[in-house]
């Protein structure tokens, strides 16, 4: 069963001075700080993406104890933490070593998990360890971190007293089907293993041009090891894996429910499909009225959402003057809409926009934030990516028309992911409350939610896409469960997007595969956070009455990561935002 780490995304900020901090803060860091330190001993790569900068030349070392000693120190935490919960007086604190606490138990849940069903662990060394270099080098790298780049990736491939990390991944497969060899066992969807395969000679060639990036020349020697590891890793998957790899992406219910809890979804999934089926209807109404609406100010023949959508995807703009001067409108846009709405304070620094070009937007071709990093943060803003393409062809059209842009400006930049990262960056909170406590749960909400702040302000055209935004976020709800859970096919799925959204045929396959592989229980984020959201309101205004919107949203923007449920602790801070 492919693991939910406790560590989760590395989406960090930074924190004031000891010295500015009130009692409850510096003691949660300090704790977060220890327990970073001991789990880096088994995973550097946690620490390097906090910005402990020592870390940045290790690497994991997978060894036999290795299982044993990560539960020894989860174990130890557990009871630390329930006894610093016991003792501590300030409900900040405690909330924060709840949050911790939560993070441990999972962990050890799914090593419980684990054990139960027999389950043998997949490893895809080439992406794996493309993607553990890629967050130590990036354009706002500082140099060292670069140059450590090379040093780390030396690292995995030494087989100096130890082995390197492809073989020590092998025998760890091997151990585990040793150890199971008596009962039920547990692999890998074949459907991943095949994409793995399919994609890794990218990562081998991605790999290269990121260590070419560090300014050293001294990494060859390793690269050619690995591309001799990776080669015999792969053919061993292939020949020995895949024959035993599950024909179907089914998952039991009980695990499910634990990849859903760990990017913060608590819904039982049966009644997820059904709130998501009805509300998918009720949402597709109100889609199909925009669409005809918008047909007939068009004179087209076809008035259903699909072809409409398909007209307005002619006006394709992916070259990047024209990517450029539409980005920067629609953000100015935004921002004039949001102050003359007062919908929430901005922040003082202007949203960063950066334009990526063929070969990065052919890697990542859909519009994306990238979060700054936390400790000596010296000055580095969120940055919002967008594609672009000197040839006019992107591999979907799904992002690249110029109606999609203002809502998704919205969802990535402003009110969106960058107003909630830079507002942590501005009005720093606990490493607790920025790092372990976020899930996409957390961060997705909050950009649907930006998304309907704004969506009253749009054209009908814009409108359309947002709303086709919301029913693709909405189906998410209950495909997922429904794929993991073994209720619907790839088809159906292809045929719900496709036909009735309008989303292109290369993007509704990828749906399927984010649902069945890539990453079961995420897509589901998206919708819950929303609720969550909804029905936080909902209990704030029964206790306060009707607020003033902008200081509601800044005062929810002022606990940083904090799961929603716990955000009603502190209901009485939002009381000052009462109309009463």
């Amino acid at each position: 069963m492919k693991k939910k780490l406790v560590f989760g995304m590395a989406f960090l900020f930074g924190c004031s001075s000891i010295s500015q901090q009130p009692n409850w803060l510096a003691r949660s860091n300090q704790i977060a700080e220890e327990f970073t330190r001991s789990m880096s001993v088994l995973t550097p790569e946690l620490g390097s993406s906090l910005g402990y900068k020592e870390f940045d030349v290790k690497g994991m070392n997978l060894t036999e104890t290795s299982k044993q000693e990560e539960n020894e120190i989860l174990q130890n935490w557990r009871e630390r933490l329930i006894k610093e919960i016991e003792i501590t007086k300030s409900e900040d604190l405690k909330v924060d070593l709840l949050i911790l606490l939560e993070k441990v138990e999972n962990s050890l849940k799914w090593n419980e998990i684990d054990m139960q069903l027999g389950a043998i662990p997949f490893y895809a060394p080439s992406k794996s360890i493309y993607t553990m270099l890629l967050n130590l080098i990036n354009d706002q790298s500082p140099k060292k971190r670069k140059y450590d780049v090379v040093t780390r990736f030396k690292y995995y491939m030494s087989d100096a007293g130890k082995d390197n990390l492809i073989r020590a991944y092998q025998k760890d497969i091997i151990r585990y089907q040793k150890k199971y060899s008596n009962k039920k066992t547990f692999y890998v969807f074949q459907g991943e293993l095949d994409k793995y395969l399919i994609e890794s000679p990218s990562y081998i060639v991605g790999i290269k041009e990121l260590l070419s990036q560090s300014g050293r020349d001294d990494w060859q020697n390793a690269y050619e090891i690995f591309v001799k590891e990776t080669s015999s890793f792969d053919d061993f998957l292939k020949k020995e894996i895949r024959p035993k790899a599950r024909k179907t992406p089914y998952i039991p219910k009980e695990v499910y429910v634990m990849i859903l809890k760990g990017v913060g979804v608590n819904s039982d999934p049966y009644e997820m499909i059904q709130i998501g089926k009805s509300e998918y209807k009720k949402k597709y109404n109100e889609f199909e009225i925009l669409a005809n609406t918008i047909a007939q100010k068009n004179n087209l023949k076809e008035k259903n959402p699909s072809s409409v959508i398909k007209f307005l995807k002619k006006k394709q703009v992916t070259s990047e003057k024209e990517v450029s001067d539409l980005y920067h409108l629609m953000t100015n846009r935004l921002e004039k809409i949001i102050i003359d709405n007062k919908l929430v304070s901005l922040p003082s620094q202007k949203l960063k926009i950066r334009f990526a070009g063929d070969a990065e937007s052919k890697a990542k071709p859909v519009p994306h934030l990238v979060p700054p990093p936390i400790i000596d943060n010296n000055g580095i803003l969120p940055e919002f990516v967008v594609p672009t393409s000197s040839t006019g062809k992107l591999p979907f059209d799904d992002f690249s028309f110029e109606s999609s842009a203002t809502i998704l400006s919205a969802h990535e930049g402003r009110p969106g992911h960058d107003l909630q990262f830079s507002r942590m960056l501005e009005v720093p909170t606990s490493i607790i409350r920025a790092r372990y406590a976020m899930n996409s749960v957390n961060v997705e909400g909050w950009a649907l939610y930006a998304e309907d702040l704004v969506y009253p302000f749009l054209t009908d055209e814009e409108k359309l896409i947002a709303l086709q935004a919301r029913l693709w976020r909405v189906a998410r709800y209950f495909l997922d469960p429904m794929v993991n859970l073994e209720k619907i096919s790839s088809d159906n799925i292809t045929k719900i997007f496709h036909d009735e959204l309008g989303v292109s045929k290369e993007m509704s396959e990828l749906e399927y595969q984010r649902y069945a592989f890539r990453d079961p229980g995420q897509a589901t984020a998206y919708y819950q956070g929303l609720l969550n959201i909804q029905e936080l309101k909902n209990f704030l205004v029964g206790e306060y009455g009707e607020f003033n919107l902008k200081c509601f949203n800044d005062t929810l923007l002022s606990f940083g990561m904090m799961p929603h449920g716990l955000i009603k602790l502190f209901k009485e801070k939002f009381q000052k935002c009462s109309l009463r």
